[in-house]
């Protein structure tokens, strides 16, 4: 045999080799169940690749996960190959091909160079993952676009892919795309069924067929376990009305006569009778079934237990009139408002709270008869919250606002309210409002807070009262300075000729003295007096050096020593300057008095403040008797370690703070006696202004 005649023998024996091959794999895979296709063409990849000599072999299919792309979820590979990135894209690395192969084109390239030039990005992909040529087929089945991709690679030589080749692996994508097009397929078909199987459960309905000639019922398994009939019981008309409750027997009779009859479809509630005597809800749903003739020969339906349902309905019947009747006992005043319709519902206690006539709705005149009593000082707040409300600013609002009622006068009231739905646009379609009547809680307040400002000022006077000694000995020096620089000009003038210049050191010294009497009296009255309170942004360690300067004379009269640990820098804090006097006052004077029986070396009082999270904190450090087991007993009312002390102090100092937004509390100091702590907010931007 001459050479020519061997080669197209071995060529002629590897076609027919290879197209076995082609013809095993179609084999397999005609019956492949879906479970194992992944496997397969994995497995058909590795074949394909060892017979033809190429080195590897990538599957692409189509995704729709980032705005759409083909994803590699297959790859062979032999040894030396570089791994793909997982779940690679080819609109990220080769857009090119992934145009051509939508267009339904094969790509053929003996060489990477033989992209052309919009294949840039292609090209260079192909070089970075060791590409010398490649074949890459569209994957379609069914004459429809394609999903996906075949790519046969060779990365140690570049390599012809003669037409008969191509052809036979277009014939192997062609088996892998309808293996997957049918796994796919298969995969969509049991979703469905088990969507139409969860949908079927969860409606929890039984199906019912009623013969018009026979008078029987066909229920089937879940229908009959409604019933509780038994598989083999026999379901006649005389069965059912032994089941279905006497009340309504009536209501189900003359329903499957109309079916019958007026060719009318079945659509009721009515109860049943069950085995242990309880009673069940149902709902059932039928259409008759007429023959040719216009006669019905049977009515089909479903049943449905809808028990809960009514127990549920129950439950909310019960809940509203019980919430009627706690709206009532609350004297709340409910209103639903339709703003598109211009038309809802008030009850009568809101037109009682409101004042509005008897049937008034509020319509636009009841809207507007509501906003004209509105006080003139609240009417602008109120209205701009609630347009924002209907605007979409917020979903609910709560305001407190004086209303002149038509009759009673002046009144406050609580309005809540809450949108009902919004538009398109975001505004709202309707407002559901509660509002009550607390003209007496307003009182009772002021009221409330006069007693408490009452309270602190005669805390303030009797603690001024325990310094009156301290305040006496404070003014005797600068009067006693006055009195003897004035009688020394006295005698200086009286000189011939008179020391002109010694007089005026000496009348200087007399008004240094006057205004350091004058300031002791002033801080004496800014504690007396009972001015309105003022909140302005403070110092805090300015405050606690004013205190420290009217209690000094006391103090040293006790022999306490005062330390100061002042945190520099501080932040400003908001609050009322004679109230924070009298906070700090009052813990200065306590641990005073804690030390009194102890030796005087041992009587120090220090006094630090720092900046703490966003707040500035204060604490008054003795080293007296101590605190009790439960310190926070400390500012209970009536609670107090002194023989005649009447527990208030500590009770106001708490009072004072928590106004401010701060809180207070004791612990025990570290060696002996205690510390009291308190801490106030910063001052925000809004405070400064």
């Amino acid at each position: 045999m001459s050479p020519e005649n061997t080669s197209t023998y071995v060529e002629l024996e590897e076609r027919l080799r290879f197209e076995t091959l082609i013809a095993d794999l179609s084999s397999k895979f005609v019956n492949l169940p879906a479970e194992d296709v992944e496997k397969e063409i994995l497995e058909a990849q590795r074949s394909i690749c060892e017979f033809l000599g190429l080195d590897a072999a990538g599957l692409w299919q189509w995704s729709e996960e980032n705005g759409g792309s083909f994803v590699l979820t297959h790859f062979f590979s032999v040894e030396g190959v570089p791994r793909r990135p997982e779940r690679m894209s080819a609109r990220a690395y080769f857009p090119w091909c992934q145009m051509q192969i939508l267009a339904g084109r094969t790509i053929i390239l003996p060489t990477i160079e033989e992209f052309p030039m919009e294949a840039a990005v292609d090209r260079e992909s192909s070089r970075r993952f060791g590409t010398k040529s490649s074949l890459i087929i569209p994957l379609s089945a069914g004459g429809r676009p394609p999903v996906g991709a075949l790519a046969f690679i060779s990365s140690r030589r570049e390599r012809i892919y003669p037409p008969g080749l191509v052809k036979r692996l277009q014939l192997v994508a062609a088996i892998f795309a309808n293996a997957l097009a049918r796994k796919h397929s298969q995969q969509v078909l049991q979703d469905s069924e088990e969507r139409l199987s969860m949908a079927a459960e969860s409606a929890e309905a039984g199906f019912w067929v009623f013969d018009c000639f026979t008078g029987i019922f066909w229920a089937n398994e879940k229908a009959r376990a409604i019933f509780e009939y038994s598989p083999e019981e026999v379901i006649d008309i005389e069965n059912l009305r032994r089941t279905v409750h006497p009340d309504d027997w009536s209501l189900v009779q003359r329903s499957l006569e109309q079916a019958v009859h007026a060719h009318e479809p079945v659509n009721i509630e009515y109860r049943i009778r069950i085995g242990d005597g309880s009673t069940r809800w149902i709902s059932s749903r039928g259409r008759p079934h007429a023959t040719p003739a216009g006669e019905v020969d049977r009515v089909m339906g479903i049943y449905m237990d809808i028990t809960e349902r009514k127990r549920t309905e129950q439950e909310f019947r019960t809940a509203k009139a019980r919430l009627a009747q706690a709206a009532e006992v609350a004297g709340l005043g409910f209103s639903e408002i339709d703003l598109v319709g211009h038309s809802s519902f008030i009850d009568e206690r809101f037109h009682e709270i409101c004042g509005l006539p008897a049937g008034t709705q509020p319509s636009l005149p009841g809207l507007q008869m509501w906003m004209d009593h509105l006080h003139p000082d609240d009417r602008q707040l109120v209205l701009e919250e609630r347009q924002k409300m209907i605007q979409g600013k917020f979903d609910q609002l709560s305001l407190e606002y004086r209303y002149l009622h038509p009759a009673g006068g002046l009144k406050w009231i609580h309005h809540m309210a809450r949108v009902v739905g919004r538009d398109a646009t975001g505004q709202a379609l309707g407002l559901f409002g509660v509002v009550r009547d607390i003209t007496r809680h307003k009182l009772i307040e002021k009221e409330t807070q006069e007693l408490r400002d009452n309270l602190m000022h005669l805390t303030r006077v009797s603690t001024l009262g325990e310094l009156s000694g301290s305040l006496a000995h404070e003014l005797n020096h600068p009067l006693a300075i006055i009195l003897s620089n004035a009688q020394a000009a006295q005698a200086l003038l009286a000189q011939q000729p008179p020391d002109v210049a010694e007089v005026q050191n000496i009348l200087s010294d007399i008004v240094t003295a006057d205004r350091h009497a004058g300031g002791v009296i002033e801080r004496l009255l800014a504690l007396f007096r009972r001015d309105e309170l003022t909140r302005q942004t403070l110092q805090l360690n300015q405050v606690i050096e004013e205190v420290l300067r009217i209690a000094r004379a006391d103090l040293q009269g006790r022999g306490v020593a005062v330390a100061r640990e002042f945190g520099h820098g501080l932040p400003l804090v908001t609050g009322d300057r004679v109230q924070l006097q009298q906070l700090i006052l009052n813990l200065v004077l306590n641990a005073a008095e804690a030390m009194a029986d102890k030796p005087p070396d041992k009587r120090l009082l220090t006094i630090s403040t720092m900046l703490r999270r966003e707040r500035v904190v204060a604490s008054v450090r003795d080293e007296g008797r101590g605190l009790p087991s439960d310190p926070d007993c400390l500012f209970h009312p009536f609670y107090s370690t002194k023989p005649r002390g009447l527990g208030l102090g500590l009770v106001i100092c708490r009072s004072i703070v928590e106004a401010h937004g701060g809180r207070i509390w004791a612990e025990p100091n570290i060696e002996r006696g205690a510390v009291f702590h308190f801490e106030l907010p910063i001052a925000g931007p809004q405070d400064r202004a």
